[in-house]
């Protein structure tokens, strides 16, 4: 119905069912074993998702007055309740408000972690990452969401269509956060693939570059094919400027590496150094500079590695190494950090040379 302009122009709205579920990543510093539960608990959360969305495809189709009419509808399970109960469709959408509180609670709970992250990381203001001395919570971030969220709701209800508005741009940054949490599990699966993990994606990167493509198209519905005179894009595209320059301005000279960003991420950090070190010792360009092949500095020439011999002819105070034709003074020998020593390999000035 409508050909492949209308497909495209409600194609995401099939992801609003699926929205939140990287909600759970929030949830890390709260559970025992988060590698190993926080995955498992995505998976079971997409099948229950997949199966009631199904469900309720399948139910508002089949209810009168069925599709195209439901298709526009805010709470399309309503008119099946009415007919079950033999009740108004007013008083049927009212079955629907317990489930939209426990969307509420879960969302509120995954802001007021990004925001409290931020600020420890100090993107944000510090002091929106302070903890209540009770009950250990970011008070403050909470605070400054909820605000946010119910200015919003005050803003809907005066200003015609912003729903729809919102709805096009939260749905846009959602599409690239989602996108560049598949790059990543890319990324990190071809670079660090040899990292121990307590779960690993039953789909892969195959099943990562298939929801690359699905958001990809989502991002051309909304850009493209909504009526809406693109004021969604330009909001998009206005906060985008508002909070690069936000953070040019203020954040940049300011963040730093959080605990936990550096317990998760300093493996990948020390593995790049060590990678770069690792290119540049094998492409590097050893010639004597008294000998006549000066003409090659500069040029990306692979020579094979000196070798050096110890010697013990003379008592100095270093060691001295013997290469052939002359001899080099070796540093003190400096203690090398262990690989699990992740602080250490970061100070190595040896992964900066």
């Amino acid at each position: 119905m409508g050909g492949f302009a209308s497909f495209i122009e409600v194609f995401p709205l099939a992801s609003w069912l699926y929205s939140g579920v990287e909600s759970l990543n929030m949830l890390s510093n709260d559970v025992i074993n988060p590698k190993g539960i926080i995955p498992k608990g995505q998976v079971a959360c997409v099948l229950t998702l997949l199966i009631t969305s199904w469900a309720v495809f399948f139910v508002t189709v089949s209810l009168p007055p069925g599709m195209p009419f439901v298709a526009h509808e805010l709470a399309p399970l309503s008119h099946g309740y009415a007919l079950a109960l033999n009740i108004t469709l007013a008083s049927a959408t009212v079955m629907s408000i317990p489930a939209t509180f426990a969307t509420t609670q879960g969302l509120m709970m995954a802001f007021t972690n990004v925001i409290s992250a931020l600020a420890t990381s100090k993107l944000l203001p510090p002091k929106l990452g302070a903890r209540s001395a009770t009950f250990n919570t970011p008070v403050h971030a909470t605070l400054l969401g909820s605000t946010l969220s119910l200015g919003l709701c005050i803003a809907d209800n005066v200003v015609g269509g912003m729903d729809a508005i919102m709805f096009n741009v939260s749905m846009l940054f959602m599409f690239a956060a989602y996108t560049s949490q598949c790059l990543g599990y890319i990324f990190l699966k071809l670079r660090h693939n040899d990292r121990p993990r307590a779960f690993r994606s039953p789909v892969g990167i195959p099943g990562a570059v298939f929801a690359i493509c699905v958001w990809i198209v989502s991002i051309v519905s909304i850009t493209g094919f909504q009526h809406d005179n693109y004021i969604s894009v330009v909001i998009a595209f206005g906060l985008m400027a508002v909070w690069s320059l936000y953070y040019v301005a203020y954040a940049k000279h300011r963040q730093a590496f959080s605990d936990d960003e550096r317990s998760i991420l300093l493996f990948a950090h020390v593995a790049n150094l060590d990678n770069a070190k690792h290119k540049r010792m094998t492409h590097s360009v050893a010639i004597a500079p008294q000998s006549g092949l000066n003409i090659f500095r500069g040029r990306n020439i692979l020579s094979m590695p000196k070798t050096w011999k110890l010697t013990t002819a003379a008592s100095t105070a270093h060691n001295r190494v013997q290469s052939s034709p002359e001899s080099v003074v070796a540093p003190p020998p400096r203690k090398s950090p262990r690989n699990d020593d992740l602080m250490g390999r970061l100070n190595d000035p040896d992964l900066y040379y």
